[in-house]
């Protein structure tokens, strides 16, 4: 699922049997297109994106993140949002080189997984 599309990325997980999925999106216009097929939608601008998984998995926190936003805020996000050992999957084509605190990665034993699609 190389697309930058939230839409074909819940399909996708979808698909394969995963109906609890959230998706982080900032443009209102693409948060409204996926809710009308029925998603879960967070607003990163207006939501602290992992106190909001912790309250809905019950502090479990989530079992896998996709980033395909490509940007230090999204992989943050991502990386605080998953549970230890869990991992975040990379979709995103990344223009600038990032930088990230990776503390919390090894503290949490947690891994980056990149992947074309």
């Amino acid at each position: 699922m190389a697309t930058r599309s939230p839409s074909a990325r819940w399909f996708g997980l979808r698909g394969q049997g995963i109906e609890d999925v959230l998706v982080v999106e900032p443009s209102p216009v693409r948060r409204e297109s996926i809710e009308r097929l029925g998603a879960i939608t967070l607003d990163p601008t207006s939501v602290d994106i992992p106190a909001a998984v912790a309250e809905h998995t019950n502090g479990r926190m989530a079992d896998a993140a996709y980033d395909a936003a490509g940007v230090a805020p999204a992989v943050e996000a991502a990386l605080a949002s998953i549970g230890p050992t869990r991992t975040m999957v990379s979709v995103a084509i990344y223009e600038k080189p990032l930088e990230t605190t990776l503390l919390h990665l090894v503290m949490g034993e947690k891994r980056i997984q990149g992947t074309l699609c």
